[in-house]
């Protein structure tokens, strides 16, 4: 990330993840904006500017995967992260498809930086694929 002041997208259902993720996500340096469920992370992904959205698996309404799947197709670049309590090898595909890795909940201290390298890492080799594609 070149922005000096990077934002990230916290979506997440629970205030106390949020909070959580946040306050970890603020001691590295982002700035966070947060919200509960999935259409309006869709709404802030338009109107505004991030460097980076963390989205949970089951949210109200469109889940997390409805989310990245709208981010890929309006602002392929963006880095997401899938992040879920839930193991499933079906969720865990999809998830890498759309370039998003697949991180289980609760992350442990220090997992959340190995976990934004790892969704750079995803974005690069999706926009890689999805250039290719278009040649």
């Amino acid at each position: 990330m070149t922005n000096p002041n990077p934002c990230v997208l916290v979506v997440d259902d629970s205030p106390t993840v949020q909070q959580q993720l946040a306050a970890e996500l603020q001691t590295l340096g982002f700035r966070v904006i947060a919200t509960d469920c999935a259409e309006t992370g869709l709404e802030l992904l338009l109107n505004h500017s991030f460097d980076l959205a963390l989205v949970d698996y089951q949210l109200p309404g469109h889940d997390g995967l409805w989310l990245i799947e709208q981010a890929r197709a309006k602002f392929y670049a963006l880095p997401c992260m899938l992040l879920t309590v839930h193991r499933s090898v079906e969720v865990a595909v999809t998830a890498t498809q759309l370039g998003a890795p697949y991180v289980l909940k609760p992350l442990k201290e220090g997992e959340l930086w190995i976990a934004i390298q790892q969704a750079h890492a995803f974005q690069k080799l999706y926009q890689q694929r999805v250039e290719a594609a278009a040649d």
